[in-house]
């Protein structure tokens, strides 16, 4: 998953997710992070194969980012070409709203 910064566009972070789920070695991943957690979460994860988890490229885009505002044009069809590479490469999406996590201290 790739996360954009505020100034960041959503081809950039597409493009950018996409090279590197290409190189990153998924089986090798795979293991690691099950092996991993496996330690922490016990019962929850023997339950779980190794096997029939599935690597897909992603972006995490944050309310008032640019990205942000990108994709719900992309989403409503403004940017057509956008979204047919997007299709195409077969990126997952997802937003996050910080400000709903900001603690005042």
């Amino acid at each position: 998953m790739y996360l954009l910064s505020d100034k960041k566009t959503l081809l950039k972070a597409i493009l950018e997710s996409y090279v590197y789920y290409k190189i990153v070695d998924k089986i090798k991943l795979i293991n690691d992070c099950f092996n991993n957690y496996k330690f922490i979460l016990n019962k929850v994860y023997n339950s779980i194969d190794p096997a029939e988890i599935k690597i897909v490229p992603s972006v995490l885009v944050a309310q008032n980012y640019i990205a942000c505002d990108e994709l719900e044009e992309m989403e409503s069809g403004q940017l057509p070409k956008l979204k047919a590479l997007s299709l195409a490469l077969g990126i997952s999406f997802f937003s996050i709203d910080f400000d709903l996590y900001k603690h005042e201290l």
